[in-house]
């Protein structure tokens, strides 16, 4: 009868400290799971300022591109060179062109 009291003792407290790593490792389980959630939640945040500042990037990337066109709308302008003068029976002059830009 001894014997057995003892070992319905030993059990308990075996018992008993299996309980505790249980609640233990229950404990460590939901800091690690709440840990992933805060990583996940970052990430996700993260992925929608990447995807926002891509998208601002490309909207400023297509304003300078109609910004750049309109700007250098270019036209051309024909000048005499400086050492010809005109006249009516020279009308097949070399002429200088050069384009510039209409701001």
């Amino acid at each position: 009868m001894f014997q057995l009291c003892e070992i319905i003792l030993h059990l308990q407290e075996e018992l008993q400290g299996e309980r505790k790593e249980k609640s233990f490792f229950k404990l460590e389980r939901d800091k690690i799971q709440a840990v992933l959630q805060t990583f996940k939640n970052n990430l996700e945040e993260a992925e929608m300022q990447l995807k926002n500042k891509r998208r601002e990037r490309a909207e400023a990337e297509e304003r300078h591109r109609l910004e750049i066109s309109v700007s250098c709308s270019i036209i051309l302008v024909v000048v005499p060179q400086p050492s010809i003068t005109f006249s009516p029976e020279h009308v097949s002059l070399p002429m200088n062109l050069f384009y510039a830009e209409l701001l």
